[in-house]
């Protein structure tokens, strides 16, 4: 026996409601969401306070908008509630309050954003540091050293957060120099190496001894970043370390020295690159030629045709 043709009817008109009510529902959400973003981008401080009602709502994905916007509006009126949002259970959210606050710029939220270095969520300790960067507050350093070691398993997002971390390092500047130097000396090898990092871009006489030390570190990454490190300072008293990295173990290392030779721009160390151009690392070959390019020492003219011809037969392990 068939439905009765009114309930029919009747189910049918349920059904339409329902998708209409769905419908508005996403239309909703939809201006919800591009409206704080409109206000964020006039910059109108009229805006303040009703975005700062709208981050305290229950719509995710509006607060987090909300957070974004109040960012941009640069007003103080922003800073508590968006420091209340770094407590909020929404890693998304979270994020959002940490990146606003790094915008605000107000010494208020430099506590907040110190714990923000061990959120539960990796992109919320990575923009915690980044905030803290902008913000150039000396007492952040020995925080920002410390989430150089960050503990998470995943690799990339360890690196995420160690990368923002040497970024906020340098940017708070010449304060940072004596810390990081003792921190060559930290037992963790993450720690060190994203010390050697931050004193390559702080760019400090102050480092060149310490960085030397460095580049005979345990660790590879360690002698790598040192490497890099030295580079950046460009003081002539690096390059014998560089010309002996060039006969490091790790081919990483090597690299990093025939790069780094080139840019120190010093004529010693043409033998030991013209001696690179036969490295079992075709990276390293590479850095080497192209550092010799960059010395244009005519000592290398020979050994770079003969580099040119090998290039052109095959090697053992490249052999099919």
């Amino acid at each position: 026996m068939g439905m009765p043709e009114e309930r029919r009817a009747t189910d049918g008109e349920s059904e339409r409601n329902a998708r209409r009510t769905l419908a508005r529902a996403a239309e909703d959400e939809w201006i919800r969401r591009a409206i704080p973003q409109a206000l964020g981008k006039l910059g109108d401080p009229r805006a303040v306070e009703p975005l700062i009602a709208v981050l305290g709502e229950g719509n995710r994905n509006v607060r987090g908008i909300a957070a974004e916007a109040l960012g941009k509006l640069g007003d103080a009126r922003a800073v508590e509630p968006l420091i209340a949002a770094l407590q909020d259970e929404d890693d998304d959210l979270r994020s959002t309050a940490a990146e606003a606050l790094g915008e605000l710029g107000d010494l208020r939220a430099v506590e907040p954003l110190i714990a923000g270095l061990r959120d539960r969520a990796w992109r919320v300790r990575w923009l915690c540091a980044d905030a803290l960067g902008t913000l150039r507050e000396p007492r952040v350093i020995g925080h920002l050293i410390a989430a150089l070691g960050d503990p998470d398993e995943d690799e990339d997002a360890r690196v995420q957060v160690w990368y923002e971390a040497i970024g906020a390092l340098a940017a708070i500047g010449p304060a940072a120099v004596a810390p990081l130097i003792a921190a060559l000396k930290d037992g963790n090898a993450n720690v060190r190496s994203g010390a050697a990092s931050a004193l390559g871009s702080l760019n400090d006489p102050r480092a060149l001894e310490p960085l030397i030390a460095a580049a005979a570190d345990a660790d590879d990454d360690v002698r790598y970043s040192a490497i890099y490190a030295l580079m950046e300072l460009k003081d002539p008293r690096a390059v014998e370390t560089s010309i002996a990295a060039l006969r490091d173990g790790a081919a990483d290392v090597r690299q990093a020295s025939a790069e780094a030779l080139g840019q120190l721009g010093d004529p010693r160390a043409v033998e030991a690159l013209i001696a690179a151009l036969r490295d079992e690392d075709v990276c390293v070959r590479t850095a080497a030629a192209e550092s010799l390019g960059e010395l244009r020492d005519p000592r290398a003219v020979e050994a770079l045709l003969a580099a040119l011809r090998d290039s052109f037969v095959p090697r053992p392990d490249e052999a099919r």
